[in-house]
C-alpha cells in the first residue's frame, strides 16, 4: 500500500523512535492526551530525544497547529501495544495536566479535521467507537485507546468520554452521517430470548432497536442511556444521554440494593441479563434473585462483592 502524510501538518520533525515500516495496513486511530499544553513544536522536540523511547505520528498543540513526527509509512512507538500502533495513526493532543485533561476547542477542532484527512486517504469509510474494551481490543470498532494496553489514564477522561463524538463529527465530514457500528456480538450465556425481552423494553424508549437477542453496540448503547434518562428523570441528574458512561454518569448513580424498586433497578436488571445473569425478571424490584445476579457478576469482574450496585458495579457493566 502507498503511505501518504497530511497536508494539514504545520511542522514536521521526525522521530528517531520508530520502527521503518508497517506489518499492516492503517485501519485504526488511537488518540492519546499529552498530558501538557504544549505546541506541536515542542512535542515534536520532546519526541526527538531517543533517550524517551515513545513517539505519535501526529501530535496537535494548544492552539490546533499540527505536528508530524514519524510518517504514516512507519509505525510509532505509542500505545504500548506492538500490535495496535502497526495498524493505528497514533495522534497525541495538548491538554491539561489534571484530571479530565481538558483539551482546547482549537486542539478538538485541529483533531476532528486531521482524523477525517487520514480516514479519507486510507481508505477508512468511517470510524467506530465501543465503550466496551473487549470491542477495541478486537478490533470490532477501528478506535483503540492507551488505556486498552497499559495501566494508564490515557487518553484522559475528557477525550475518552467524547470518542463517540469525535467519530460522529469525523463521519459527518466524510459523508457517512453516523458512524459504523461494531459487529454485534452473541451472548454466550444461551439467554437471547432474555435479550430479546430487553431489546423489547427499550424500544419503548424509542430506540427501535433489532429484537434479535444479539447484545451488540446498540443495545449496549441504549442501556447506557435509558440509565442516564432514569437517572435525569428520578433524581434530576441533568445527564446529556449520550450513552457513554462517563465521570458525569457515575457521579449520579445512586447505590441499588436488596428492597429498592424503581426504573433504575429495571435498567440494572437490564445490563445483567445482557451480560449473562439471572436476575429473576425485568420487573425493576431488586430480590434476592437480582442481589445474587449482582454479586456474581461483581466475582466476575474482581469488583467487591457486596450485591450493591454502586458507581463501579455500573461502569463495569456499561463500559465492558
Amino acid at each position: 500500500m502507498a503511505f501518504s502524510n497530511s497536508s494539514l501538518v504545520s511542522c514536521t520533525r521526525i522521530s528517531p523512535n520508530k520502527n521503518v515500516g508497517r506489518t499492516h495496513s492503517i485501519d485504526t486511530v488511537t488518540i492519546h492526551c499529552v498530558v501538557g499544553q504544549t505546541s506541536a513544536e515542542s512535542l515534536g522536540a520532546f519526541f526527538a530525544d531517543p533517550d524517551l523511547e515513545a513517539s505519535s505520528n501526529y501530535g496537535v498543540g494548544y492552539d490546533g497547529k499540527i505536528g508530524l513526527y514519524v510518517e504514516e509509512k512507519d509505525r510509532s512507538w505509542c500505545t504500548s501495544s506492538s500490535a495496535n500502533d502497526n495498524r493505528a495513526v497514533t495522534i497525541e493532543v495538548a491538554s491539561d495536566t489534571y484530571a479530565p485533561y481538558k483539551i482546547t476547542d482549537a486542539a478538538y477542532s485541529s483533531l476532528v479535521q486531521l482524523l477525517a484527512d487520514i480516514c479519507r486517504r486510507n481508505g477508512i469509510a468511517a470510524l467506530s467507537w465501543s465503550a466496551s474494551r473487549d470491542d477495541r481490543l478486537s478490533h470490532r470498532v477501528n478506535m483503540t485507546a492507551h488505556r486498552d494496553y497499559a495501566n494508564k489514564s490515557c487518553p484522559g477522561d475528557y477525550i475518552y468520554e467524547r470518542e463517540a463524538q469525535i467519530a460522529a463529527e469525523v463521519n459527518r465530514l466524510l459523508g457517512t452521517n453516523g458512524a459504523a457500528a461494531p459487529a454485534a456480538r452473541q451472548d454466550t450465556s444461551g439467554g437471547s430470548s432474555d435479550i430479546k425481552e430487553v431489546q423489547s423494553w427499550l424500544n419503548g424508549y424509542g430506540f427501535a432497536l433489532e429484537v434479535d437477542g444479539v447484545y451488540g453496540y446498540y443495545t449496549r448503547t441504549a442501556l447506557t442511556k435509558a440509565l442516564q434518562k432514569e437517572l435525569n428523570n428520578k433524581y434530576g441528574a441533568g445527564l446529556v444521554v449520550d450513552g457513554i458512561y462517563g465521570s458525569c454518569t457515575a457521579g449520579a448513580v445512586r447505590n441499588l440494593y436488596n428492597g429498592c424498586v424503581s426504573k433504575p433497578v429495571k435498567v440494572l436488571q437490564g445490563l445483567l441479563i445482557c451480560n449473562g445473569c439471572d436476575t429473576g425478571g425485568l420487573d425493576g424490584i431488586f430480590g434476592a434473585k437480582t442481589e445474587a445476579a449482582v454479586r456474581a457478576y461483581q466475582s466476575k469482574k474482581g469488583l467487591c462483592v457486596d450485591g450493591i450496585a454502586g458507581r463501579e458495579t455500573f461502569r463495569a457493566l456499561c463500559c465492558g
